[in-house]
This record gives structure tokens, C-alpha cells and sequence, in this order.
């Protein structure tokens, strides 16, 4: 590749992992043994707010994230990083379609 192509590209990742908060959610409540009730229970949220959060169609405020942790010891500061990667990749991915790997 010749010098001029690769600058051009040097920015361009080669793929971008989209890895929503709500998978990670659903992976946490696997390895608890609990369901999407359970957790709806336990962090004083309604089922449809869970489910949401699962299906990434709503954001992961400070307020959920709170709640989030108190029912999964996950830090308020991870369910915060998490969205906020997942938010910067789906932007990236915007410029790069061919790129997002889910």
C-alpha cells in the first residue's frame, strides 16, 4: 500500500465491536441465575424498562446505572463507561457500516 493510502487510512479502524450495555446486562443476570423479572424486582424498575435496557432502546442514565448496581455490584462508573463506548462506536460505525461487528 503506498504511503499516501495508508495516511489516508491510518484513522480507519478495521472493524468496531458494538457490544450494547443492555448484552452485558443480560450476560450479568445469566451468571446470577436470575431473570429479567427478578432484576425488575430487585432494582425497583418496571419489566419494560428491563427489557428496554436489554434490547438497547433506551440509554443507561446515572439513575438507572445506580439502580444497576446496587442489584448486579457493577460501579455506577462501568454501566456509565459502557454506554458511553457503545454511543461513540454507533457514531463511528455511521461513518464505517461495513465495519460494525455485533
Amino acid at each position: 500500500m503506498s504511503t499516501v493510502i495508508q495516511a489516508i487510512y491510518k484513522d480507519t479502524p478495521d472493524y468496531i465491536v458494538l457490544t450494547p450495555p443492555g448484552k452485558i446486562l443480560a450476560e450479568k443476570i445469566y451468571e446470577m441465575g436470575i431473570d429479567a423479572n427478578e432484576l425488575a424486582r430487585r432494582c425497583g424498575l418496571s419489566l419494560e424498562t428491563i427489557q428496554q435496557l436489554l434490547g438497547a432502546e433506551i440509554v443507561v442514565t446515572r439513575e438507572i446505572a445506580e439502580t444497576l448496581e446496587k442489584a448486579t455490584w457493577i460501579p455506577v462508573k462501568n454501566w456509565m463507561r459502557y454506554e458511553d463506548n457503545y454511543r461513540k462506536r454507533l457514531e463511528l460505525v455511521k461513518q464505517y457500516p461495513e465495519k460494525a461487528v455485533y
